[in-house]
């Protein structure tokens, strides 16, 4: 499957009964992306275990586990500055994106990294 030079960024706190959705949402993407970072802060509720999960499904998934809890701006923020690919863009452990979102965001941008979609 092609893959586009995007970096998704998810951030988790407490959000068990979620994440698993939000990430599948981002692995159905056509085209995929480069990587998918799930970035836990110092969830309590068992989402550290499912993201460990997925990323020994998923070798694109990379999980960032916070030792103590930063609050979902620095948590978001660190997630993004440690991303591998030129191109970022964001959701929450508890949002689904539709299945054609990234794609549609690569249209839009055209590839130019002065832009925003």
């Amino acid at each position: 499957m092609p893959r586009l030079p995007i970096s998704v960024v998810i951030s988790c706190y407490n959000n068990k009964k979620t994440i698993l959705s939000a990430a599948r949402s981002v692995l159905d993407q056509v085209p995929g992306v480069t990587e998918v970072i799930v970035a836990d802060d110092c969830s309590q509720d068992g989402s550290r275990e499912a993201i460990l999960g997925l990323a020994r499904e998923n070798p694109i998934v990379r999980p960032v586990l916070r030792e103590w809890n930063l609050g979902i701006a620095a948590n978001r923020d660190l997630a993004i500055r440690d991303a591998a690919s030129p191109f970022v863009t964001h959701l929450d452990g508890d949002d689904l994106i539709g299945p054609r979102k990234i794609a549609a965001e690569w249209r839009a941008i055209d590839g130019h990294k002065d832009r925003v979609a």
